[in-house]
């Protein structure tokens, strides 16, 4: 190098450092994009500092070494791109979910006819669906009206939402769909995590969301309601995962099969331009002819 930058040796302080004359470069990043951080960074997986402090029972080194450095936001923005639920909303959805602990619910999964949108059963009563629904009512997130939107259950406002196996298949087309695996690190705050539970009485399908809370297991506990009211439970693991996703209230575009392979589709469009040049190509053979048109 020319000397108006150098590599910072291991175990050497970043922000604040007075190792030498020359700026500091980290993993390439000009020196001028670090700065001493003024609020909490986000991190590997998208969970800030102070959650990350929290979920590991306010560890200061964890949290001195969060905070180590900072990168200037055209940067990250730059070079970071994932499609997981941001780590503030998962923290409040999580927050939602617990907060609904200390309320005396029957659990009582009977049809019941509701208002469209923004319609509830009575707080005194529900399942375990509706633990999912008003912590993301409490956010700002309707499912009701989304799912029925998405047109992904049977039409009816008052149920479909409702149902655990119509919230599933929302979640994995409008939401991430991440991989079912047996790492407890994998499951971050309001995370929406579906059981099978043959012991139910009635329907053997489940849901919970994964809350900012650690258990005496050392994974994270879940807020459900399997019949006695919003319940947090150390219960990750306890029966069979189905499905494991992350949901921030923004759909992500979804095209089914048909709209893929339809005349105006995408697929179709592709397919079509690129059958063009060997059809020119066969005409021009047979009548002996150049074709005038480009298909460029």
């Amino acid at each position: 190098r020319s000397g108006l930058e150098r590599i910072a040796d291991p175990g050497e302080e970043i922000a604040g450092s007075t190792a030498g004359p020359a700026p500091l470069v980290l993993a390439g990043i000009p020196a001028e994009t670090v700065a001493p951080v003024a609020a909490p960074v986000v991190v590997a997986g998208d969970v800030t500092s102070d959650g990350l402090a929290a979920r590991d029972g306010g560890d200061p080194a964890l949290l001195a070494r969060t905070r180590a450095c900072n990168v200037s936001p055209g940067l990250a923005a730059a070079q970071v791109s994932a499609p997981e639920i941001p780590a503030a909303f998962g923290l409040a959805l999580a927050a939602a979910a617990e907060a609904q602990g200390t309320d005396f619910v029957v659990y009582n999964d009977d049809y019941r006819n509701l208002h469209y949108p923004g319609s509830d059963v009575s707080a005194l009563y529900g399942v375990c669906t509706d633990v999912v629904i008003r912590a993301y009512r409490a956010v700002g997130i309707d499912l009701q009206r989304i799912v029925h939107e998405a047109r992904i259950g049977a039409g009816d406002t008052s149920i479909d939402h409702r149902r655990t196996q119509t919230l599933r298949r929302y979640f994995a087309n409008y939401g991430v769909n991440l991989p079912v695996t047996e790492f407890a690190d994998a499951y971050l705050p309001g995370d929406i995590v579906t059981y099978d539970r043959p012991q139910n009485r009635h329907g053997q399908a489940h849901i919970a969301i994964v809350s900012n809370t650690i258990g005496p297991s050392g994974r994270p506990m879940i807020v459900h309601n399997r019949g006695y009211g919003p319940q947090l439970e150390d219960a990750l693991f306890v029966d069979e995962i189905t499905g494991h996703f992350r949901f921030n209230g923004q759909p992500r575009t979804v095209l089914s099969e048909r709209e893929q392979t339809s005349p105006q589709g995408p697929r179709a469009r592709q397919l079509f331009s690129s059958a063009r040049r060997p059809l020119c190509a066969v005409l021009a053979a047979v009548l002996g002819k150049k074709a005038r048109r480009s298909y460029n």
